[in-house]
């Protein structure tokens, strides 16, 4: 599932759209923008985050997934990793590139030889 979901998100976008996440970007100019668009922002990473967090308690109960740290420290991690992968492709890196990178990162928490 998370190679998937790193493929799917350096994919480029097949109507030609901007690459990369509004949010992602969003987050990044949070200290530019208006209280009440930051706290958007902010609910919006918070409930990514516990997405995030439920997912990884899913792949540690299946025994997929390595928990060097809570699940709250790894559902940050996840979060950081997949912002700074959305604006590596949204800044025109090269989306082979970012994958293998991604996919590094990830090696934390599945090991070396996951696919």
């Amino acid at each position: 599932a998370l190679n998937d979901l790193i493929t799917m998100m350096t994919r480029p976008a097949p109507d030609g759209s901007p690459t990369g996440c509004l949010i992602a970007k969003m987050r990044s100019a949070r200290p530019r923008l208006g209280p009440v668009t930051g706290e958007h922002i902010d609910r919006i990473r918070t409930d990514a985050i516990a997405a995030y967090a439920a997912w990884v308690q899913r792949a540690v109960e299946r025994d997929e997934i390595q928990l060097p740290e809570s699940i709250d420290t790894v559902a940050t991690y996840i979060d950081a990793q997949l912002t700074v992968l959305l604006n590596r492709v949204a800044a025109g890196d090269a989306p082979k590139t970012v994958r293998t990178h991604a996919r590094l990162a990830f090696t934390a928490l599945t090991g070396p030889d996951a696919e």
